[in-house]
């Protein structure tokens, strides 16, 4: 066979395996054509995938364009200085209704304290002394918890005049639930000791307007001849003051009783028993008492009738620290042992009180804390401390003696009792 033979036979095969395999890919496009259609869809063709690729290309190629449109429309925003109108935008956003009532009610000057010329301590039916040398002055008058509920005497009297500005015997009480700085409840509040009131002192007016605020009416006024006070401000105390400073409050105060007001009986000093070495101080219902020393209860007294133990037997003892008043009496007039009470409210147990009621007081009045306890028991010291069985009581400030006076009940009781011993004793 020559070359040429040679060339033909294999065109021929090539041409047989190339015919072949493009019989084979029509075969297998059929097949592949059979199974992918579902739901009557109709495959898709090489001429729909060149579109769809096209159209991904025009998208991708806008959005590319978009981008840096909007890259180049910043870096132009970053050169320029912003306006006027922007900038106020920027720095003031819009506000809600609850953050404009907010800075509305925000005052600067309103939660400041101001600085006082004079310390008051506060007492119902006392008012307070002269204030013209504090005319146009922050005077600050400080009120014991005690006194800040429905039940005080002079709030139930509401004896205060005008309105913003009040005439300078008004009751204070009564100002701090008018002017909203307080709400005054039933009961005196927990957890504090009292409040400081803020008082702007000005000259006395020729009118006061009466009005009703916070529940609580103020009366009209016309001419006064005193002074007036504008509330400012009042803070929450944690405790009144020391010992020094109540008594120097408490010697300030005025020890004259308005006309308008009910006249109290005067202190019978008869009643107030004067060991040596003691001097005359204020106590926590602003009238005078004795300091206390160590004579007046460690039994020093040569003379066994001056002694504490046996002046105890005719008459009650009352001491008080800083903010509390105690109770110290005999259990009966045949027993040899003492009892010890805490005084509740002693704000308002004044010498008044205490001659319209029993002596020792009833139990509504006092908390009962020791009893049975020898006098031997009781061990006072120099450091004006009280030590009696596991209770301590320091700063011991000053105290006051009254005679036994028992309630009708009492007395009955007593009656009762000896009336059975005698009739059960086997030597009657």
């Amino acid at each position: 066979m020559d070359k040429e033979e040679i060339k033909k036979i294999i065109h021929d095969v090539a041409d047989n395996i190339v015919q072949a395999s493009h019989q084979e890919g029509r075969l297998r496009t059929r097949s592949q054509a059979a199974a992918s259609p579902k739901d009557g869809a109709e495959p898709k063709s090489d001429q729909s995938k060149g579109v769809r690729r096209a159209i991904r290309k025009f998208k991708s190629a806008q959005s590319s364009a978009a981008r840096k449109k909007l890259a180049k429309t910043q870096e132009e925003q970053k050169e320029e200085p912003p306006s006027e109108s922007e900038e106020q935008a920027v720095a003031e956003p819009p506000l809600s209704k609850t953050t404009e009532v907010v800075q509305s009610s925000e005052d600067p000057l309103k939660n400041s304290i101001p600085q006082a010329v004079g310390v008051f301590l506060y007492k119902p039916l006392t008012p307070l002394p002269s204030l013209a040398p504090y005319i146009q002055r922050v005077i600050e008058i400080r009120i014991a918890k005690e006194y800040m509920c429905k039940s005080n005497k002079a709030y139930r009297m509401r004896n205060f005049w005008g309105s913003d500005i009040y005439t300078s015997d008004s009751d204070i009480v009564c100002i701090l639930q008018h002017s909203g700085m307080f709400i005054i409840g039933d009961l005196p509040p927990d957890k504090i000791a009292g409040v400081a009131v803020y008082f702007r002192v000005s000259k006395g007016r020729n009118s006061y307007q009466g009005s009703l605020r916070s529940g609580i009416r103020s009366k009209k006024l016309g001419i006064f001849d005193g002074c007036s006070i504008k509330p400012e401000n009042c803070r929450v105390l944690e405790t009144l003051g020391t010992t020094e400073e109540l008594i120097q409050m408490a010697g300030v105060m005025s020890e004259t009783i308005p006309t308008s007001f009910k006249k109290s009986s005067p202190i019978n000093m008869r009643h107030v028993i004067a060991p040596p070495e003691t001097e005359v101080i204020f106590n926590l219902s602003s009238e005078p008492a004795y300091k206390f020393s160590l004579p007046a209860f460690a039994d020093y007294s040569s003379d066994p009738a001056q002694r504490t133990s046996n002046i105890l037997y005719e008459n009650v003892f009352y001491f008080e620290t800083a903010d509390r008043r105690y109770e110290l009496a005999k259990e009966d007039n045949k027993s040899t042992s003492y009892r010890l009470s805490e005084v509740l409210s002693p704000f308002e147990k004044d010498s008044k009180f205490m001659e319209s009621h029993a002596i020792p007081l009833d139990k509504q009045f006092v908390k009962p804390l020791l009893s049975g306890v020898g006098w031997k028991e009781f061990r006072w010291s120099e450091n004006r401390t009280l030590h009696v069985k596991e209770m301590v009581i320091e700063d011991i400030s000053n105290f006051k003696c009254f005679p036994l006076k028992l309630s009708l009940i009492h007395i009955c009781r007593c009656r009762r009792y000896a009336v059975c011993r005698s009739r059960w004793s086997p030597y009657h």
